[in-house]
């Protein structure tokens, strides 16, 4: 970066303070005026839950195993860190806070490389004549930055989860800064990031991928093989640093074997826990199988056809995580939801935006209330929560398929324009149509 864009990149910031100032007054007020949510089913799983991490914590300080039991299943260095800040700290809140004002911050320093790449390669992008008005302006590009702060920092479901203290925040700082890797194609810092994202949390392992596609090598097998020999060079040193720490090898079984086998079915934003409730006891291998396969079996499809795109990629394969994974949160939603900031310029072309909007809405407020009547009043019962739940994923399902149906449309208009000659020579517009149009 030069020492112009540098100066550039930190006026930007300083007059981004108000919003700054914004999510953190938003987040205090929650805390003080709020109610507690670190307990609430929607937030807090038994993988990010705050009291079952300072639990650990103090177990650990007493010379107990934390993975003795079946309470605790936040990693070996995570719980350490906890046990080291406990005594050091004024408050644990201030401390989520800090970390959601540093993840919008770097979010915001991607958004800014986003947009110079995605400014580069719009003026380099041979297009239609016709479609020659679609294609993005520096005035535009120049926004980006800001929306990226403001989508993250006023987000309600990054809100709540900051206040719920989960460790969904931690992991949430981390996955924004392989974000920016891959925005300045950094490989060594990006494998770095990724083995922590997979230390946190298994199924982001999917973000290789992405990874090694925003490198853009001239040889993808060669780049792929340095790159994860990077990762999985950090990956087991952070694993043998866990297992030095006093985690033995419980913890990989307490962790991730907790992750893949879903032995707790306590209620969540999820699907597993009402199958595996309802399942008999013999088919549950098979089923549990086949629902950890499908998080990872549109990998292979989605980075042949986003493989110019590797942001796009990643935001895709994080929603889909979000929606499939085992014990999801609001937390992982909020977060590739403020992602959707750095794609401006697939907004004209999507269709289905309010009606989303509209099914998350519903589903946020009713969640609550059908758990409320469910499992305090008595007077529902676990269908209603699941619908809610099947309700909340329909609605992220039709976003994504609308974030990339609307790519696909943008490239078609690019290449072909507005109009198109039919059979008899004449000329008629294109079947995929704009929404102003």
């Amino acid at each position: 970066m030069s020492v112009k864009s540098s100066h550039q990149a930190m006026e930007s910031s300083f007059k981004d303070l108000p919003l700054y100032a914004l999510g953190f007054l938003l987040r205090v007020g929650l805390w003080f005026l709020g109610p507690d949510l670190s307990e609430r089913v929607e937030l807090s799983t038994p993988l990010n839950s705050h009291k079952q991490l300072l639990e650990g914590a103090k177990m650990s300080s007493m010379g107990l195993d934390p993975y003795s039991g079946v309470i605790v299943h936040e990693t070996p260095l995570v719980l350490q860190g906890y046990l080291f800040l406990t005594d050091k700290i004024p408050s644990w809140e201030l401390l989520y806070i800090a970390l959601d004002l540093l993840t919008a911050f770097i979010l915001q320093a991607n958004a800014r490389a986003a947009a110079n790449d995605l400014l580069q390669r719009e003026k380099n992008r041979k297009v239609h004549e016709e479609a020659k008005e679609m294609l993005l302006k520096p005035e535009t590009l120049r926004q980006m930055p800001k929306y990226s702060a403001l989508g993250f920092l006023c987000n309600p479901f990054v809100i709540a989860n900051c206040v719920a203290k989960t460790t969904t925040t931690l992991h949430n700082l981390v996955l924004a800064c392989l974000i920016l890797c891959m925005s300045k194609k950094n490989r060594f810092l990006g494998s770095f990031f990724l083995a922590a994202s997979t230390y946190l949390n298994l199924y982001t392992v999917m973000l290789l991928v992405p990874l090694v596609l925003s490198l853009k090598s001239s040889s993808l097998l060669k780049e792929f093989l340095a790159t994860g020999t990077y990762f999985l060079g950090f990956l087991l040193g952070l694993l043998w640093l866990s297992y030095e720490m006093g985690g033995g090898t419980q913890f990989l079984f307490s962790v991730y074997g907790f992750t893949l086998s879903v032995p707790e079915l306590t209620p969540n934003m999820g699907l597993f826990w009402y199958f595996f409730t309802e399942m008999f006891e013999h088919f549950r291998l098979f089923f549990i199988a086949t629902f950890q396969v499908n998080v990872f079996i549109y990998l292979l499809p989605l980075s042949i056809k986003l493989r110019a795109e590797p942001y796009l990629l990643c935001l895709t394969l994080l929603s889909l995580i979000s929606i499939f994974k085992s014990y999801p949160s609001y937390g992982d939603v909020g977060f590739y939801l403020s992602l959707l900031s750095g794609l401006p310029h697939l907004g004209p072309f999507m269709k289905q935006s309010s009606f989303v909007a509209n099914m998350l809405l519903a589903a946020t407020v009713l969640g609550p209330i059908l758990f409320q009547l469910w499992i305090y009043n008595g007077s529902a019962n676990a269908n209603y929560f699941f619908a809610i739940n099947l309700v909340f994923g329909t609605a992220q399902i039709f976003l994504v398929t609308d974030v990339l149906f609307a790519q696909v449309k943008r490239y078609f208009f690019l290449e072909k324009g507005f109009t198109q000659v039919n059979a008899q020579g004449e000329k008629e517009l294109s079947k995929l149509k704009l929404n102003s149009f």
